[in-house]
């Protein structure tokens, strides 16, 4: 994640490092997880909100792909959405 800060579909990490025999990752702070929308407004979405959900997770993707970089772990808890619509790719 780190070598793709420069694009915006990705989650920003900042700083990454050992404490403690612990990994800590300082990254953007986004609002929750796509799963927590799904379970709480899944009434409230129309078609045109999962095609926008779906375009960007496509867009990030591409660019992984680009990069000869595989995701392998695609899932709602790995798609992150912010309040002003920004949806990102995490892991």
């Amino acid at each position: 994640m780190y070598m793709c800060n420069e694009n915006n579909l990705m989650l920003k990490v900042f700083e990454a490092y050992n404490y403690k025999d612990r990994l800590w990752i300082m990254c953007e702070l986004m609002d929750d997880a796509l799963t927590a929308y799904v379970q709480n407004w899944y009434k409230l979405y129309t078609e045109n909100i999962c095609k926008y959900v779906l375009s960007r997770c496509l867009q990030g993707l591409a660019y992984l792909h680009e990069r000869n970089i595989i995701h392998r772990d695609i899932k709602s808890d790995n798609l992150l959405m912010s309040m002003n619509g920004d949806i990102k790719l995490a892991d």
